[in-house]
């Protein structure tokens, strides 16, 4: 018997629903070839053969998402195109489970148990996955504050070197489609491309802003089966505070200004990772900055930070300044340099006692890895002691 012919035409961009049908006819093979073949006798014929490949992948991710959301029914072609079909595998023994949070997005999914082929697009995921010793393998725009943030941190480095960019903002989807993972880890923050990404394979979204790292890293420890994991980098971390606490000695009589410059513009920290960092710590913040996500958002507009101006820096006083800021860029730094040289700047407290600092883009906040460098800076410059003599950063050389 001949083939089948699924469509008269095959467009190179089939939509969700025709390659849904595509997948229940198809045979159940990942041969790219073997599938190309099959669509050239299956309408496919007007597409180039690079095209059809390009359908051929397309097709697989297709097939082993519907498989694991269970809407699709194992079978084997017969050669007159008839399908034998076979039960869908169950949750118990198909390696899949069902995941749902308070922070997820669109919440239950269903994901693998052990995924192996993972596309992390969210910063807080991607770090842990490199701390648990299973690097994505792809990632987008956030590996370059990594790459000049950490330059320290081997395991990271190498992490970094082995991950396949996938675009910045928003994420090349087609990008990610080539490289054929079980499991896409996004945030809310890339709505744009969301939609297109559960179509490739299961895909996880975290709500949250990036200020509220600690809740992001317990998610993602929950979805990655690395709860123990993520215990015990907090009790590191908690450890390391505790340490630099009784360094201190008094660190709430201590206020701390975080400031960040951003070209021509200064904004003060109110909810940002590091300020979660420094109140952990116990520190004190200047009024200004002393607000909750949803007092900075009614005072300010913003429920990170605060533009100000330069002509109102004296908000931005306190026993001790950190001027944060992506320095290894020439316009952030020759910003900075304006900035700081100014007469305003020049009268601050701060300033004039040389309590004031600049420091990396570190201090954005990147979870384990961000937190243990600003608690280097505090023990640095605060404490005034080598942090690594007190308290060893346990990341610098992971």
């Amino acid at each position: 018997m001949k083939p089948t012919t699924i469509f008269t035409a095959i467009q190179p961009t089939t939509n969700t629903h025709d390659l849904d049908a595509l997948a229940r006819r198809a045979p159940a093979t990942d041969d790219l070839l073997e599938l190309a073949v099959w669509l050239s006798t299956n309408g496919a014929t007007h597409l180039s053969a690079i095209a059809r490949i390009e359908l051929a992948e397309r097709l697989i991710t297709r097939r082993r998402f519907l498989i694991g959301a269970g809407a699709l029914s194992l079978g084997v072609i017969t050669g007159c195109g008839a399908e034998e079909e076979v039960d869908a595998p169950t949750a118990t023994t198909d390696g899949m489970r069902m995941f749902d949070h308070p922070l997820l997005v669109d919440g239950p999914v269903r994901i693998p148990a052990s995924p192996e082929r993972i596309v992390a697009l969210d910063p807080f995921a991607y770090e842990l996955l490199v701390l648990a010793g299973q690097p994505p393998l792809g990632a987008i725009g956030f590996m370059e504050e990594f790459r000049n943030n950490f330059p320290e941190a081997e395991e990271l480095q190498q992490a970094l070197a082995q991950t396949e960019s996938v675009g910045s903002f928003p994420t090349d989807v087609e990008s990610v489609v080539a490289l054929r993972p079980d499991l896409i880890l996004s945030g809310a923050f890339l709505e744009e491309t969301n939609a297109q990404l559960q179509e490739v394979a299961p895909l996880l979204v975290i709500a949250s802003g990036g200020s509220q790292w600690k809740s992001m890293m317990r998610f993602w420890g929950e979805a990655l089966n690395q709860t123990d994991l993520v215990e015990q980098l907090f009790a590191a971390y908690e450890a390391r505070l505790a340490t630099l606490r009784e360094t201190v000695g008094n660190p709430t009589d201590i206020t701390i200004s975080i400031i960040r410059i951003r070209e021509e513009r200064i904004f003060m920290d109110t909810n940002n990772g590091a300020s979660i960092v420094v109140e952990d710590a116990g520190f004190s913040r200047p009024p200004s900055q002393a607000y909750t996500l949803e007092e900075s958002e009614a005072q300010y507009g913003n429920p990170y930070a605060a533009e100000i101006s330069r002509e109102e820096l004296q908000l931005a006083d306190g026993d001790y300044i950190f001027a944060w800021g992506a320095y290894y860029l020439d316009d952030v730094a020759t910003a900075a340099d304006r900035i700081l040289e100014s007469p305003v700047w020049q009268s601050l407290n701060a300033v004039q006692n040389e309590q004031a600092f600049q420091v990396g883009e570190h201090w954005i906040g990147r979870a384990f890895y961000g937190a243990h460098a600003v608690i280097d800076d505090l023990f640095r410059y605060v404490a005034e002691v080598d942090p690594q003599e007190v308290s060893p950063n346990p990341l610098l050389n992971a």
